[in-house]
């Protein structure tokens, strides 16, 4: 079963609850001024709103892809969480569960200088070629795109994560089953919901996460293929 426009915008509004409740009271926001590293990314978005036709197809289909995973990056949390408290360990992850969602939080004290290098797949399905791939500015991050000869879609996401970069993923998990299980060493959580797949694990310094039209088995089989070289 497809996820349909009427599915996301029931969605939407779930985890637009979820962020606004971990909000704290206006009084105790103090001022923020944007970083140079958020202009830029909205300055790409600007730039992606200017793809191709094709390009544009592969963004519509990882909207509908949202209803089932809502990816939500935050650059910067430094103004409305201390990182004292995470000191003593290399990445935290932090699991909240609400309605039929479910929020993973990820903080780090790491400060290294490492970027992220060559990415490469050792394996993908047959007829599976990348069409988009998008970089962080800083290479912190990077997302890559695929697609098959049939349609189906497969996306891959690496997000490095440290004492400058948080990192959130809502997914919705109603009607879905979920399970854990290992990859490369790292345990993993699989959700599966209708034709649709997704995968996510740390990797230290990374948070992963592979999801498309594909089975779980296929889906893990690609995560277990990614080698991730650093600079």
């Amino acid at each position: 079963m497809k996820i349909t426009d009427s599915e996301l915008y029931q969605s939407v509004p779930k985890a637009e609850e979820l962020w606004l409740s971990r909000l704290p009271p206006d009084e105790k926001i103090p001022e923020h001024t944007f970083s140079k590293r958020f202009e830029r990314k909205m300055n790409r978005l600007l730039r992606d709103q200017r793809r191709s036709s094709g390009v544009r197809k592969m963004v519509l289909a990882s909207k509908r892809l949202a209803a089932a995973m809502l990816i939500l990056a935050i650059l910067s949390f430094s103004a409305l969480m201390s990182v004292e408290a995470y000191r003593e360990k290399f990445i935290e992850t932090v699991t909240e569960v609400l309605y039929d969602l479910t929020h993973f939080s990820f903080f780090s004290t790491w400060n290294g200088s490492t970027k992220i290098g060559e990415t490469t797949f050792g394996y993908l399905p047959e007829g599976m070629v990348e069409i988009d791939r998008v970089y962080d500015q800083d290479n912190l991050s990077q997302t890559v795109y695929f697609e098959d000869t049939e349609g189906r879609q497969l996306h891959i996401n690496l997000q490095m994560v440290t004492d400058k970069t948080a990192y959130d993923v809502i997914w919705d998990t109603e009607l879905s089953d979920v399970t854990k299980t290992d990859i490369s060493g790292n345990e993993a959580i699989l959700v599966a919901k209708g034709e649709w797949a997704a995968l996510m694990w740390l990797d230290d310094p990374f948070v992963l996460w592979v999801a498309g039209e594909l089975a779980p088995a296929e889906l893990t089989q690609i995560a277990e293929g990614i080698s991730i070289s650093v600079k």
